[in-house]
């Protein structure tokens, strides 16, 4: 089970959300409330789990945008550490998990003087490796992952997984 510990942290990930979101579905379900009547609420909730299993993150486990995130932080730069992949880039090649080079190109600021055609494309392989594969339940989405580098910002999300 998900708890959050202290809410507006940061940014989530898509894959964060999802499993946010399918942990309250079934929280409500079965609830008086819920067999009387499908609220507001719930069709926002409803909503948003059918737009989120549309995209990358209905594909994706925390551990694989862990990995992928390990991996990016580890992405080598034309210039100095200074250029490395950011807190909210590695986010954005996260949720969008790239199949081209454009969409890297699309997320990453001054792109072209911080890395090389060949990390990018690296880029491009990493996420496509890490994070497109099978679809994954709930259960496989519990953890939270796009914590910052130690000199960054705090941890996207405070969650502590309970059994």
């Amino acid at each position: 089970h998900m708890q959050i510990l202290s809410a507006n942290e940061g940014p989530a990930t898509n894959v964060e959300a999802l499993a946010l979101l399918r942990e309250r579905k079934a929280a409500r379900r079965g609830s008086f409330l819920h067999e009387r009547r499908l609220d507001e609420a719930d069709r926002a909730t409803e909503a948003a789990i059918r737009y989120l299993d549309k995209t990358p993150a209905g594909r994706q486990t925390t551990e694989s945008v862990a990995s992928c995130v390990a991996k990016l932080r580890g992405v080598p730069t034309v210039a100095d550490s200074r250029a490395a992949l950011d807190a909210k880039e590695r986010l954005q090649l996260v949720n969008l998990a790239p199949a081209q080079e454009v969409t890297v190109h699309a997320v990453v600021a001054d792109i072209e003087t911080r890395f090389d055609d060949d990390h990018v494309e690296a880029m491009v392989k990493l996420a496509q490796e890490t994070l497109v594969g099978k679809k994954h339940t709930a259960a496989s989405l519990r953890r939270p992952v796009v914590a910052p580098a130690a000199h960054e910002a705090p941890p996207t999300t405070t969650t502590s997984s309970t059994a």
